[in-house]
């Protein structure tokens, strides 16, 4: 059972990423696998981030900035010098490897002695229960303000495109 339970952690940490490739296959209509690259941008940040104790509640808005930033690196390569949408994503996220390995500054940082969101919000006693309902609130988190900005003016402008 903790083999399914940890399996659905993993999918639901996946989701975000998920609905970033949704936004840009199905809405925008555009081929660009900068998510992938992105998400791992994410990554590094928060581990980088977390061992340097920063507060949880500052580190989501940054790691977001920084995936935001991979995504609008991809969006100049495409507009401005004129790259193909699937080729720009994939020269961004080619580039956002070494870019996380110089954030990381080193290949890997352990996270075992280190507070995370997992075990901030610890309300079960099994560790993976707590991963499993973090991970439910952020994707529920997520989706609704998704779907919320799909029904403003922008989201529609966004879907009309």
């Amino acid at each position: 059972m903790e083999f399914y339970l940890s399996a659905l952690v993993l999918g639901l940490c996946l989701s975000s990423m998920a609905l970033g490739i949704f936004i840009t296959m199905k809405i925008f209509r555009i081929p660009d696998i900068t998510t992938d690259g992105s998400y791992t941008l994410g990554a590094a940040v928060t581990a980088v981030l977390l061992t340097r104790q920063w507060p949880l509640a500052a580190i989501i808005p940054v790691t977001m900035i920084a995936g935001a930033l991979a995504g609008i690196l991809t969006g100049l390569v495409h507009t401005r010098l004129k790259i193909d949408a699937l080729l720009a994503g994939i020269l961004v996220m080619t580039g956002l490897y070494s870019v996380n390995l110089n954030v990381l500054g080193r290949s890997n940082i352990p996270l075992l002695e280190v507070q995370t969101i997992f075990n901030a919000l610890s309300i079960f006693e099994k560790p993976l229960h707590n991963e499993l309902w973090v991970g439910l609130l952020f994707l529920g988190l997520i989706s609704g303000l998704l779907a919320y900005m799909l029904r403003t003016d922008f989201g529609i402008a966004m879907r009309a495109t």
